[in-house]
């Protein structure tokens, strides 16, 4: 087996929607709240620490604590105090669409994070041949598929970027997911 041919294998759509994306929307979907509103900051912070810790212990089987929660918190939705409005008013959907925005922060940084760890494991990120190599055989896969133009592309050239190629390619391929069984 080739090397692309493990990174498709290991990066597949329904791979990426078990570990990844089915795990993150059950945490999702398991954390139940009495009303889109809350009364007050201290309330607000609370939920949102409280679900962020559910979360954390829906996907990595532990909670977190108050620390990292807080730093989920700001990195999904930014400064929390001027975000707390939308808990405090109902806007937009209120602390759901709120909880939702980290939910999908989660799964952005998992799929992220286990996009890294296939494509290291795989590929030495210090070895241009490699990174040669896996680009000369991008080229081969996609050579009856690809624009005319793309002959013309060296795989030196890709090699700069292969971590983002391969990444849209992959995107690419969970996009169209059913299309990918029958190829």
């Amino acid at each position: 087996m080739t090397i692309l041919q493990e990174i498709i294998e290991y990066l597949h759509p329904d791979v990426v929607l078990q570990i990844c994306d089915i795990p993150n929307d059950n945490a999702r979907a398991s954390f139940s709240i009495p009303n889109v509103t809350v009364r007050n900051y201290a309330e607000f912070q609370a939920l949102i620490l409280n679900y962020i810790k559910h979360h954390h212990k829906g996907i990595f089987g532990q909670p977190c604590n108050d620390l990292v929660a807080l730093k989920w918190a700001q990195d999904s939705l930014g400064d929390l105090e001027r975000i707390a409005y939308l808990g405090l008013s109902g806007a937009e959907g209120g602390v759901a669409t709120l909880l939702s925005k980290i939910s999908d922060y989660f799964k952005q940084t998992i799929r992220k994070n286990f996009f890294d760890m296939i494509i290291n494991d795989l590929i030495d990120p210090l070895d241009p041949e490699a990174k040669i190599r896996l680009m000369a055989e991008f080229k081969e896969h996609l050579s009856n598929f690809a624009p005319a133009y793309f002959n013309y592309v060296s795989p030196e050239a890709m090699a700069a970027d292969y971590r983002s190629i391969i990444y849209r390619y992959m995107e690419g391929i969970g996009r169209f997911r059913n299309l990918y069984r029958y190829y």
